[in-house]
């Protein structure tokens, strides 16, 4: 593993405070070392171009076909996977530390 590669986990975690509330989309990356801070975004749409364009270069296949969402209110895990990532890529995922 490059120098500048890290394993991490990387989640993205559905979150809807109520029904009434607009969801949002959380990305977390979690190493064995430390917890990113979480990136937020207010659309799938918005997550789903980020994470194809900074995870293209790693030839990682996410599917957000794979992404369910629920419809009542709270969180859930919609993607969770240990993947080798560069600096540059976490900081074009907004994780930070």
């Amino acid at each position: 593993m490059p120098a500048n590669c890290e394993s991490l986990r990387l989640v993205v975690q559905y979150v809807r405070e109520s029904p009434s509330v607009r969801p949002s989309y959380r990305l977390i990356g979690y190493s064995d070392e430390h917890t990113y801070q979480p990136a937020n975004f207010d659309s799938l749409d918005d997550l789903w171009k980020l994470l194809k364009q900074a995870l293209t270069d790693a030839n990682v296949d996410v599917d957000v076909n794979r992404f369910s969402e629920a419809t009542q209110s709270g969180s859930s895990i919609l993607f969770a996977e240990v993947l080798e990532l560069s600096e540059a890529q976490r900081l074009k995922l907004g994780l930070r530390m």
